[in-house]
């Protein structure tokens, strides 16, 4: 695999409120090749009764921008997940293979209400680790009762969570709060991924390049290199991504 990987992506048209179309897909994985990615994994939502997109569909949308990738040439990989709204039934549509997990792996990308009360966000994490999962907690700087407190953070990190932040919030572009909590994040080394978060080409674009720099000149390459590349990594072969805290 070559270039950054983005794990946190709604590229597959006419799913969710990612994608709307072939076109708008295909300039997005123009914006994507530009950035320097060269793996993306595709997660639209899952969210039941509003976005319910099961593993079959994902397949179908994924198989029909293959077809346009190939007249045009585009030498990206995508590979498919999704991202899950947590419910009660979330464990029993993953048992299943009703909805699927990151690249097939143990690995779910999973979110909550913002406003989630940090008691139920922790028993839904553990209700997935009990059940054989790992979970990634999306975009980890949006969670108002777990930010207000890093240790909480960490208790999750220890019970076995794995946290993305967005891209667009380490360059401050989702405005000064995010950026602040998310720089705290990445200080104290409480981040294991940094994804795009990708919605569409103009507002919520795949920018990973910039945060890539402002972490690598702050932190070292190192530490950069393991947020945008090698712990993506390690996700897709279902290898366990550790990290002292």
């Amino acid at each position: 695999m070559k270039g950054f990987i983005d794990i946190h992506s709604h590229i597959l048209p006419y799913l969710d409120d990612g994608s709307q179309s072939l076109e708008q897909a295909i300039d997005i994985l123009e914006q994507a090749y530009n950035e320097g990615i060269g793996t993306i994994i595709a997660t639209p939502h899952f969210y039941e009764g509003i976005f319910d997109n099961t593993k079959l569909k994902i397949e179908e949308a994924l198989l029909l921008l293959e077809q346009v990738m190939n007249e045009k040439n585009i030498e990206i990989d995508i590979k498919i997940g999704c991202e899950v709204y947590y419910s009660h039934d979330i464990c029993k549509f993953l048992n299943e293979g009703l909805i699927p997990t990151m690249n097939g792996t143990r690995y779910i990308l999973v979110e909550f209400a913002p406003m989630e009360a940090y008691r139920n966000i922790k028993n839904g994490l553990m209700h997935l680790i009990y059940n054989g999962y790992q979970p990634i907690l999306a975009h980890g700087e949006r969670y108002d009762d777990l930010i207000m407190d890093l240790d909480k953070v960490r208790e999750l990190i220890k019970m076995g969570v794995r946290i993305q932040v967005n891209a667009d919030s380490v360059i401050g572009k989702f405005g000064r709060r995010y950026y602040k909590v998310t720089k705290r994040l990445i200080k104290y080394n409480l981040v294991h991924y940094i994804a795009s978060d990708t919605h569409n080409s103009s507002t919520r674009r795949p920018s990973l390049k910039k945060a890539y720099s402002m972490i690598a000149k702050k932190y070292g390459n190192n530490y950069a290199r393991s947020l945008f590349i090698d712990n993506p990594s390690e996700l897709i072969i279902n290898e366990q991504v550790m990290q002292k805290i």
